[in-house]
């Protein structure tokens, strides 16, 4: 008997004193048997559990499937914050699972992480290590792009985290493999740079499909001692779209029976309500919180991309969660490749404060906190919030 045992703790941290906030999140749930009731229950529960995440809660969850059922399925929630009253204000049912629309009043305890911004993501087309390519003909056509686009779903739920971008379908000819390590040939830094600015994004998220081969793969489909083994193994890596660095890179991994009908969509219902589904699913989920809470609390990056005078425009607004009187410090770009193709960060942070004075949905308007233009900053400099 194999077993997985998946596990994912999702640490989000809220700001401030205990406050109250009304936050409107999206549940799910399949139809089990026909059981609407049942799966309408579990769909408000999947979207309290989402309202929790969003503000505050630490989750601990804990899966386990034995030869392709489920023996265990528990989570615990150490949060802060605690739900005073819930309103379903929408429900949608489809032939095999139910979703639901659910406005909660949170009350929300003191926490520690600084940042009161979302930060911008923009998620990049997994592609497949090498020979995986075909391994994905084997009834897992396309799963590279299925798995991006549920990592986007995940992201774009959590707008205080993520400032989330439409995932792309185009890998731009990057130089792939040098991303496998988490160091970056100087051809490659330079072109997720450019990506990232051609994007307007703070963070590239990319990955590979390192392994979705078979377990002892000999004549497995016409196996008499049932659904084989099948492997899933992915590598995700965060990449700082200012400096190019890679700042996040781990490989995910598990197995699972193949329990999937011949012919099934990747992007079906089916397919993630099997056993190998269910793996992925989890290994997404962990993957995302990893994400969240690398970035969470990291600080507002944006360039300064146009000059007005005394007024100074900057690639993030409203999106980001940035108001009228935010401040900023802007940093002076000087950065280079030396003579070895590395990059060094030589960038000078100006003394002077510089306040928010309009903000617009991707873009706000920065000003001199003592009303003088700074005539030495340029189109390009680094303008990175206070908190």
């Amino acid at each position: 008997m194999k077993k997985i045992l998946l596990s994912f703790i999702i640490a989000m941290i809220w700001i401030g004193s205990v406050c109250a906030e009304m936050v409107t999140v999206t549940g799910h749930a399949p139809i089990i048997n026909n059981n609407i009731a049942e799966a309408r229950n579990k769909a408000v529960k999947d979207a309290l559990h989402q309202a929790l995440m969003q503000t505050g809660a630490s989750v601990s969850y804990e899966q386990e499937v034995s030869n392709g059922a489920l023996t265990r399925d528990n989570f615990k929630i150490k949060s802060s914050s605690r739900i005073k009253s819930y309103n379903i204000i929408s429900q949608e049912q489809k032939p095999d699972y139910i979703t639901v629309t659910v406005k909660a009043d949170i009350i929300s305890g003191s926490g520690t992480c600084s940042s009161a911004h979302s930060k911008s993501i923009t998620p990049v087309k997994f592609f497949y290590d090498d020979g995986q390519l075909g391994e994905s003909q084997r009834g897992l056509y396309k799963i590279n792009n299925e798995i991006t686009n549920q990592f986007y779903s995940r992201m774009l739920q959590n707008d205080k985290i993520f400032d989330t971008k439409r995932w792309i379908d185009s890998n731009f000819k990057l130089d792939l493999r040098s991303i496998k390590g988490s160091e970056l040939n100087r051809n490659s830094r330079q072109q997720l740079i450019h990506l990232a600015k051609r994007l307007d994004s703070q963070y590239i998220m990319i990955g590979s499909i390192r392994d979705i081969s078979f377990v002892g793969d000999d004549n497995v489909f016409t196996s008499i001692f049932g659904d084989p083994d099948r492997n899933i193994s992915f590598s995700v890596f965060l990449i700082n779209g200012y400096s190019g660095d890679v700042i996040f890179a781990k490989n995910y991994q598990g197995i699972a029976k193949w329990d999937v009908k011949e012919g099934t969509d990747v992007k079906s219902s089916s397919f993630w309500k099997s056993s190998y589904g269910k793996t992925i699913n989890q290994m997404i989920s962990n993957a995302t919180a990893d994400i969240t809470r690398e970035i969470q609390c990291q600080k507002v990056n944006a360039r300064i991309i146009r000059i007005d005078r005394n007024e100074y425009y900057i690639n993030a607004g409203e999106n980001n969660k940035i108001k009228v009187g935010d401040h900023f410090s802007v940093a002076l770009n000087n950065n280079f490749n030396d003579v070895n193709g590395q990059h060094r960060i030589a960038s000078t942070r100006l003394k002077n404060d510089f306040v928010v004075s309009r903000v617009f949905d991707n873009t706000a308007i920065l000003k001199s906190a003592k009303g003088v233009a700074d005539t030495n900053i340029q189109i390009g400099d680094l303008a990175t919030s206070h908190n």
